[in-house]
């Protein structure tokens, strides 16, 4: 199950790539890199969560180890994309919109990609 986790995490990074260098071809390095910025508040921690519920999913043996491994890695997902959100702010040439636009299509790939059938 993992492997696939890191496989489609793979292809979001993917799809958000491209949209940053089409960005970046279109308008300029700053809306780019605001983008860029906002889909890496998304999946950074995201994956964080993945990492923190699967490690102790492996190892839980009752529902309670799995419901509070689940807790503890949405906090620990929220403390970091709050943490983050005040880091990027700091940046002055940061445009907004585009740090916006890149958090939700971050979260929209995730959620389209995730939301898929495995194949086998």
């Amino acid at each position: 199950m993992v492997d696939v986790v890191f496989q489609r995490t793979g292809w979001v990074i993917l799809l958000i790539a491209c949209i940053s260098v089409t960005l970046l071809y279109l308008f300029s390095v700053n809306k780019s890199v605001s983008f860029g910025l906002g889909a890496g508040i998304s999946l950074f921690p995201t994956l964080l969560f993945g990492r923190i519920f699967f490690k102790t999913r492996n190892t839980a043996s009752t529902a309670k180890k799995i419901v509070n491994a689940f807790y503890i890695g949405e906090a620990v997902k929220i403390l970091t994309t709050i943490v983050l959100f005040i880091l990027v702010f700091q940046w002055q040439a940061l445009v907004p919109l585009f740090l916006f636009v890149g958090f939700i299509a971050a979260q929209l790939s995730c959620l389209l990609i995730f939301s898929l059938k495995r194949n086998s």
